[in-house]
């Protein structure tokens, strides 16, 4: 949820809460109350959730614009963060012009472990070069 329809629902709520306690009887102004504090929940839910916090912590919109000072104070996080995104390394370059000497088969020479003692052509079973002829 963007920055600016938290803050106009915020603003709709808090009118509704204030507004509630204008009614006439104690039903009235119980039932403007509930649905003004029902509204700045779900908001928070919504608004906590899109910064990367459990929803649940959408419970401090129900003590009004406090509650979503708090909840703004937060730091995003997680995937929703642009800032916190590592860039990925590319990945190294490929050797693959090496070719079997028996068979002509292309391999990559960095494909095998460094330590094995021989590496062999899965083509012809003919043991490779470690290094390819240039």
């Amino acid at each position: 949820m963007s920055e600016t329809k938290v803050t106009v629902l915020v603003a709709v709520g808090t009118l509704l809460q204030m507004a509630s306690f204008q009614g006439v009887t104690l039903q009235d102004k119980f039932l403007g109350l509930a649905a003004a504090t029902a509204l700045l929940i779900w908001v928070g839910w919504r608004y906590a959730g899109g910064k990367g916090y459990h929803g649940a912590w959408g419970l401090l919109g129900s003590i009004g614009i406090i509650g979503f000072v708090i909840l703004y104070l937060f730091p995003k996080k997680g995937r929703l963060n642009r800032e916190a995104v590592v860039p990925t390394k590319p990945a190294p370059a490929r050797n693959i012009h090496a070719k079997c000497p028996q068979c002509s088969a292309p391999y990559n020479p960095t494909d095998y472990q460094v330590d094995a003692q021989a590496i062999y052509c899965s083509e012809c079973k003919a043991e490779l070069p470690r290094t390819p002829a240039s």
